[in-house]
């Protein structure tokens, strides 16, 4: 057997490359598509590792599966994520987007294979995994508000909690191959296995939100390249005169027209992700909540008592006999009321 036949590679090690190329630290330079680049090449090979191995069953549920094999179900989950970072050389425009969409595609496909797993396993419910694959079959790749929201504290969530573990997994890592004692071997799997399920969870989220953003995008870049839309710096001719939209006898406008200025330069550009303005709008609704309690409750009438069921509060029922009590007042100073003062303030 060859030296190369006999190399086994670790699934564990592809979960802390990945972690290590999406860190912090995290940048766009020659170092960091270079550590990219290899991740993918040795995520694929594990692939093929997995898949002569079979590890991996369709019957096998979360809490049937050993440690090993929670690793090896992330593989799709990290070319889905790594594939559309890598970046490629100068071309031309179309042949630029053509490159780009085929990346996408094969990110698509990896994230439906993980999304798809994730379902068996019992860790993505029928529904979800459902509603999914409606959006991408509709193309209609916005989630309602509620979801929206739902989705990002919960990634926050994940995120706070991974970042919290990374120390305990080191650590989990450094002592495993000194431990003797069979129980304490086995408390470090089961904490290791609590890392794994928080991973999992947070890659789910991040799988549904990335490819339908993934989606969307190609969904764009196709439609670029269908109508021959110049886009960025492309050159526009000049002294061209006025176009004027042709308007036929039918009075059918050519939507040519305005689909063509669609994304040319110009147009005000969002200053912010979805992210931060989910997260805006959740603070603006806290806030507007915490002013509605702490708003002073105003004076109730007799009547609106009665209709409270608190009649009985004699507190209540002295302010409302006093608002009351300067209501008639008020009328019997007014007879027919404040009257049109025609303008006049005096």
């Amino acid at each position: 057997m060859s030296q190369t036949a006999s190399i086994r590679f670790d699934y564990a090690r592809a979960y802390r490359d990945y972690n290590d190329v999406e860190g912090p630290d995290k940048s766009a330079n020659a170092s960091c598509e270079a550590r990219l680049a290899s991740l993918v090449e040795y995520v694929l090979q594990c692939l093929q590792q997995r898949q002569h191995e079979s590890l991996l069953t369709s019957n096998e549920q979360f809490h049937e599966m050993s440690n090993e094999q929670l690793y090896a179900v992330l593989l799709e989950f990290y070319l889905a994520m790594c594939i559309p970072q890598q970046r490629f050389a100068n071309f031309e425009r179309i042949k630029s987007m053509q490159l780009r969409i085929k990346m996408l595609q094969e990110a698509d496909a990896f994230h439906t294979e993980f999304l798809d797993r994730m379902e068996m396993i019992g860790l993505l419910s029928e529904k979800q995994r459902k509603e999914q694959y409606e959006q991408m079959d509709s193309k209609k790749y916005t989630v309602d508000r509620e979801v929206k929201i739902e989705r990002f504290n919960r990634q926050r969530e994940l995120e706070d909690r991974s970042k919290q573990s990374q120390t305990l997994y080191a650590e989990i890592t450094c002592s495993r191959s000194k431990l003797k004692d069979q129980e304490a071997c086995d408390e470090h799997e089961e904490k290791e296995r609590e890392i794994l399920l928080s991973f999992l969870e947070l890659a789910v989220i991040k799988s549904l939100t990335e490819q339908s953003a993934n989606n969307q995008e190609r969904t764009m870049l196709e439609s670029i390249i269908a109508m021959n839309i110049p886009i960025e710096n492309d050159v526009v001719p000049q002294n061209q005169g006025i176009t004027v939209t042709q308007i036929t006898p039918r009075f059918e406008m050519k939507r040519e027209f305005i689909r063509a200025g669609v994304f040319q330069p110009g147009h005000r550009l969002p200053t912010m992700s979805l992210a931060q303005h989910a997260e805006e709008q959740l603070q603006e609704a806290k806030e507007r909540d915490e002013r509605q309690r702490s708003a002073p409750t105003p004076t109730r009438r007799i009547e609106q008592l009665e209709e409270d069921g608190d009649e009985d509060d004699s507190q209540l029922v002295d302010q409302a006999t006093w608002k009351d009590r300067e209501w008639d007042d008020w009328k019997d100073a007014n007879p027919r009321g404040i009257g049109n003062k025609k303008g006049s303030q005096f």
